[in-house]
């Protein structure tokens, strides 16, 4: 004769995730240990925010902030008049860095102008007089308006850059923006595109 033992019930409380009570649940019992920081923990018992620091520079309180002036000794050549970038440039050759003051990345030139010369004035944008985007050196920068900023880089351009010149022949310009463009270059975009549809069909 078996003798069957009466099990005490358990009951299991399950919060749904879309509710403000699992929501406080998490932030009361499972909070980021970080100081100050009371998001849930999700990962390594960090949050998110500080685990995604944590993969990125090995400590969950992310890479120390260098100070503007700091990075441009450690990060510029100082040979001749220019003071040429070593850092990430952009595309079209600018250096680009990150700014402890507005707490944004910035272009490095606008940066060190800022930390050297005082803010830019409102409604201008620095001009690079040595015509080098690398260059971060104060005295090679002038703030000027965009209109002017854009009239000198056209008297200076005398080529597109795959080094066409630009002649009376060779320059188109573009009527929704008033811009320049080489017409040797833009034949040959014209004649690849077409050949790209022909392949197509």
């Amino acid at each position: 004769m078996s003798i069957q033992t009466a099990m005490p019930e358990r009951r299991v409380t399950v919060l749904r995730r879309d509710t403000e009570s699992w929501r406080l649940t998490m932030l009361v019992q499972r909070t980021c240990p970080i100081p100050d920081c009371n998001k849930p923990i999700e990962s390594r018992g960090w949050c998110k925010n500080h685990a995604q620091k944590w993969r990125y520079s090995g400590t969950p309180y992310g890479r120390p902030i260098i100070p503007a002036l700091e990075r441009l000794h450690e990060l510029t050549s100082f040979d001749g008049g220019c003071w040429l970038w070593l850092g990430y440039k952009t595309k079209l050759g600018y250096g680009h860095m990150y700014d402890a003051q507005a707490q944004r990345m910035g272009l490095a030139h606008r940066v060190i102008y800022g930390h050297l010369r005082g803010c830019i004035p409102d409604g201008l944008e620095l001009d690079h007089l040595c015509r080098t985007p690398a260059c971060v050196n104060p005295e090679h920068l002038e703030p000027v308006t965009h209109a002017e900023n854009m009239r000198r880089t056209v008297v200076v351009k005398d080529s597109c850059p795959r080094g066409h010149l630009f002649t009376e022949s060779n320059t188109g310009w573009i009527k929704t923006n008033g811009r320049r463009r080489c017409l040797q270059c833009h034949r040959g975009q014209e004649h690849a595109r077409y050949h790209r549809k022909k392949a197509m069909v």
